[in-house]
């Protein structure tokens, strides 16, 4: 499914949007006792305008878009979360609504993207928007220091951890784009941009961030050598389970509290959130507890899904993921820089064994985590357009 016409106001609409919710994050950040309302009502305009678009995507595709099966999946997400609030219901239908809404705006998002045309003018703003993005991040930290708890920098409204995830997606933008280009000085600036960035990941005190990092550089300077093939990629996508069985396995070991990375114990706690969740869902498996979990940072991925859509939320989870960086991995045998792309989305998603915050609260990431995962699909004729 390819929308063909001249002008993609898809895509347009999605750099708009892209650069109004960085913009507004960033200033945010800046400002520690803004009233919280502000940003509630940017995320509802986040909101509105991805529904916006993807209603567009509808009437240019002519309605092709609903018979995706991305699309069908989608709705089986949706529908597991619903059964889980029924059969566990909250107070309110906007406690189901709005987390829910976070939960499905990256698989929105890919659906709307992946299959767009990537015009010239587009990439290159989008390439500028790297930039600028990262210059905003990078005068706050030297010269107005970004607000800090307990020795970690955040972005003031949220928490370190979060901010981490923030400052990776923006270093795998630049990364991205450093891959695309082809003018020499618009790749220095990128690099230089990357690795100013970078430096500014461990002082978050975020070690599966700092680990997303490492990863994210061994990808980069291997990637000639590095070979993954789709057995890799479902071991990737459900290896969440393992580290939080693990986690709980060694929990009680004195070992695990007394091994301190960034002043913290390498339990950290995650093993007691895994127990208690596990505890509550343990008469729940099929449909979930949506009503204890409610798409909370469980600090697992997929232990999140389970608690607020069951076993059969977290099968559809891990097809739609699965499938869609398999497509990534069929466009990438005739492409190095998709292929890199694809090392990079698995290692952006390695931040989910300890986080879940990039996938199930989707309205700060959607747009950055989408802009590097469509990046896969410019074709030979776009890039040559844009290194024109």
């Amino acid at each position: 499914m390819k929308i063909n016409h001249n002008e993609n106001i898809i895509w347009k609409c999605f750099l708009v949007l892209l650069f109004i919710n960085n913009i507004f994050t960033l200033y945010i950040s800046a400002n520690e006792d803004i009233n919280t309302n502000i940003y509630s009502i940017l995320c509802c305009n986040y909101i509105i305008l991805i529904i916006g678009m993807f209603l567009l995507e509808i009437i240019l595709t002519k309605f092709e878009v609903l018979k995706s099966f991305k699309f069908i999946l989608i709705l089986l997400m949706i529908l597991s979360s619903y059964v889980s609030y029924i059969i566990h219901p909250t107070y309110f239908l906007r406690e189901w609504i709005i987390p829910l809404i976070g939960y499905i705006e990256i698989p929105i998002a890919i659906l709307l993207l992946e299959n767009v045309k990537h015009l010239k003018i587009n990439i290159k703003i989008f390439q500028i928007l790297c930039i600028l993005f990262s210059l905003i991040i990078l005068l706050k930290y030297y010269f107005s220091p970004l607000y800090s708890y307990q020795g970690a920098i955040t972005l003031g409204y949220t928490n370190s951890n979060r901010t981490a995830i923030y400052l990776i997606l923006i270093l795998s933008q630049n990364l991205v784009c450093y891959i695309h280009s082809q003018d020499k000085r618009w790749k220095i600036a990128l690099l230089i941009s990357g690795i100013l960035i970078s430096m500014l990941i461990p002082l978050t005190q975020s070690r599966m961030s700092t680990v997303c990092l490492i990863l994210i550089w061994i990808m980069f300077i291997f990637k000639e050598k590095i070979k993954i093939n789709k057995f890799i990629i479902y071991l990737i996508i459900i290896s969440p389970l393992f580290i939080m069985y693990l986690y709980m396995l060694f929990y009680d070991k004195s070992w695990m509290r007394n091994t301190i990375i960034f002043e913290k114990s390498l339990s950290s706690g995650r093993d007691a959130i895994y127990n208690i969740t596990f505890y509550e869902l343990k008469d729940k498996m099929l449909f979930g507890n949506y009503m204890f979990t409610k798409f909370e940072n469980k600090h697992n991925v997929l232990l999140t899904v389970l608690g607020s859509c069951g076993i059969l939320g977290v099968i559809f989870f891990v097809i739609y993921y699965v499938s869609s960086y398999c497509k990534i991995f069929e466009y990438s045998k005739t492409s190095r820089e998709k292929y890199y792309i694809l090392l990079l989305l698995l290692c952006i998603y390695i931040n989910g064994f300890a986080e879940s915050a990039l996938y199930v609260s989707g309205i700060m990431f959607a747009g950055m985590y989408i802009s590097i995962h469509s990046m896969a699909f410019i074709d030979k004729t776009d890039k040559e357009e844009l290194n024109d």
